[in-house]
């Protein structure tokens, strides 16, 4: 990468994430149907999702860019000894999430486990999205993905899923000549 293009890997996320949570496959399906997740994945402005869409959309998932930093020994912050013009890279915290609808408190407990199931299957795919978007043949390893931290979120308003937050690695923008 020839300097730091956020809204590349951001898409980049989105693409990886969204096609992992169509893939993944629901072993238990207690009541017939397709409970693979059907929604959109986009990279949102901003820091905050709203979680309004989940119901509507058959699923919601997303890609915000958070908090950053420059580093000269990735993945901590640079020691303050070079200048950023001479840094190497960049440590980029993204927060990738992932919602769907699910049943009301008033639903028996085969409803409220199949829900469950769901989300959880969902952050597993959610998951194997970041690892695999980064994923480095000739290392054989998650590249530059370093601190993956998650939450289940919900339910709220109908939906509940989980969140993935990590930091990449990537290049500095270029200083002008």
């Amino acid at each position: 990468m020839a300097g730091l293009d956020l809204f590349d890997i951001a898409s980049r996320l989105a693409t990886c994430i969204g096609d992992s949570l169509r893939n993944a496959e629901h072993p238990d399906d207690r009541y017939g149907v397709n409970r693979n997740w059907k929604g959109t994945a986009c990279v949102w402005s901003g820091s905050q999702v709203a979680y309004d869409t989940c119901c509507e959309e058959a699923g919601q998932a997303w890609v915000v860019v958070n908090s950053g930093f420059i580093t000269d020994s990735y993945p901590r912050p640079d020691s303050g000894s070079t200048t950023p013009c001479k840094v190497g890279s960049v440590a980029q915290t993204f927060e990738v999430g992932v919602l769907r609808c699910v049943g009301d408190g008033s639903c028996d407990c085969e409803c409220k486990e199949q829900n469950a199931l769901d989300v959880m299957i969902d952050f597993q795919a959610l998951l194997a999205g970041v690892l695999c978007c980064f994923y480095d043949e000739e290392e054989d390893n998650c590249g530059s993905v370093q601190g993956i931290r998650w939450r289940f979120i919900g339910p709220e308003g109908g939906c509940a899923g989980s969140a993935i937050t990590f930091t990449v690695q990537a290049d500095t923008p270029c200083c002008p000549s």
